[in-house]
């Protein structure tokens, strides 16, 4: 089940899964700016040695963008105003076509990329390439061959509508644009598998939102807003399967009829739900608040009576693994520790997911003394955080029982965007 709670000037989305909060993004109704959206945007700086631009995308708002040292990178930049210099290299006053990348954090600005990306339930679009490649998750090698045609048919049928269509009545200005039409690169997600004729809808409407943005390009201001990437609780829907979806249920009637809108030519058959007040308060059955509270202090409860301490500095998150009891005199300490940490280590990805939690994370295991134990821990861990949506690797663990992970930063972690406070509402 998913539940959007409006909280003051936040909409929260919790995705409980077996009686267990998975998932939660919070949305902000005071935020201008999302993860995905697409400006027009000016070169303020250019720092060669460093491979950056400095750029503004809306009025005294700026964002950091990292060149690719590669030939490939400054070709598939788009102007969307003629320009002065030859250089390869974009120059101060340049207007380029850019995507939002990560959000700020703290006192750093957003970062940017000039990616033009689209993401549906089952296909992502991007011009990062051409052509069509297919989820590594999907193994039945038919689906595959048959995703791969399918996909490629939306391409070859949408580049000859542009031929003869569209490109023919491009203006002088606009002809700079003729490559990128060609330039799309489409990728089938693990959930295509079994929504073959689904998938290939949804990439025709891909291309068409691509074509539109690039034409909007072309006849829009500087740092104006070309696309706007759909809040985080359709994220959240558009990432998951409907079978594990169940009901979609809200207590706030403009979210309801935002999901309507959304949705309203999705093949899949959505359970939506607007919640009866008179029923009574919706907190009272979903505890939404609640379990946000709980994903934002510190400790975590183990079942076994142990617990993990989670604290955030700028460079890293550390948690650390306890007991919760005296067992140093204890019979069979070091099978207690093994239940322990092995509870922990699912506890761990768990938290990572449900926290959003990215960058470097040391985990501070229970010591141990049996290797094979360790490597059971380690094997725990690992197979826990490959169910996680976003990337997510396990480096290594020491002889002092810390392990390091790595995991990938896509948006701002939950206790940045609301805190104990704003619950109190």
């Amino acid at each position: 089940m998913i539940v959007i709670k409006r909280i003051g000037k936040k909409t929260i989305a919790e995705y409980v899964e077996n009686s267990v909060t998975v998932d939660i993004t919070v949305d902000n109704e005071e935020d201008s700016v999302r993860v995905g959206d697409m400006y027009i945007a000016k070169v303020k700086n250019v720092v060669k040695n460093i491979n950056s631009l400095f750029i503004e995308y809306a009025n005294s708002k700026e964002a950091y963008l990292r060149m690719e040292d590669k030939e490939e990178f400054f070709n598939n930049i788009i102007y969307t105003k003629e320009r002065k210099s030859g250089s390869k290299y974009p120059v101060a006053g340049d207007e380029i076509l850019v995507r939002i990348k990560t959000a700020a954090k703290k006192h750093k600005p957003p970062t940017a990329d000039t990616k033009v990306e689209l993401s549906g339930k089952y296909v992502i679009l991007s011009n990062d390439g051409e052509g069509v490649s297919i989820s590594k998750k999907i193994r039945d090698k038919e689906k595959r061959k048959l995703l791969e045609e399918r996909l490629n048919g939306c391409l070859s049928d949408c580049k000859s509508q542009w031929d003869s269509e569209r490109i023919a009545n491009l203006n002088n200005a606009d002809t700079a644009l003729y490559h990128f039409f060609f330039h799309i690169k489409l990728l089938a997600r693990t959930i295509s598998e079994n929504h073959i004729d689904e998938t290939e809808k949804e990439a025709r409407r891909l291309i068409e939102k691509y074509t539109d943005i690039l034409k909007k390009a072309q006849t829009r201001t500087v740092f104006s807003c070309i696309y706007k990437a759909p809040e985080n609780f359709i994220e959240l829907i558009n990432k998951l399967k409907v079978s594990d979806i169940g009901k979609i249920r809200t207590d706030d009637k403009d979210v309801y009829e935002r999901l309507l809108e959304y949705f309203k030519d999705s093949p899949d058959k959505l359970d939506i739900e607007l919640w009866d007040e008179s029923k009574g308060p919706m907190e009272m059955i979903t505890a939404t608040k609640k379990h946000v509270e709980e994903a934002l202090k510190e400790r975590v409860w183990l079942k076994s009576g142990g617990y993990l301490i989670i604290q955030h500095t700028d460079a890293l998150t550390s948690i650390d693994v306890n007991t919760g009891k005296d067992i140093r005199s204890k019979k069979g300490k070091e099978a207690l520790v093994l239940k322990t940490n092995l509870e922990a280590a699912l506890e761990v990805a768990r938290q990572l997911r449900l926290r959003n939690i990215s960058g470097i994370i040391i985990v501070d295991f229970i010591d141990m003394k049996d290797k094979e134990n360790k490597k059971e821990v380690l094997k725990s861990l690992e197979d826990a955080v490959s169910q996680d949506p976003i990337r997510c690797s396990v480096i290594d663990m020491t002889k002092l029982g810390l392990v390091e992970l790595t995991r990938q930063r896509k948006a701002s972690p939950l206790y940045e965007k609301i805190t104990l406070e704003e619950l109190k509402v």
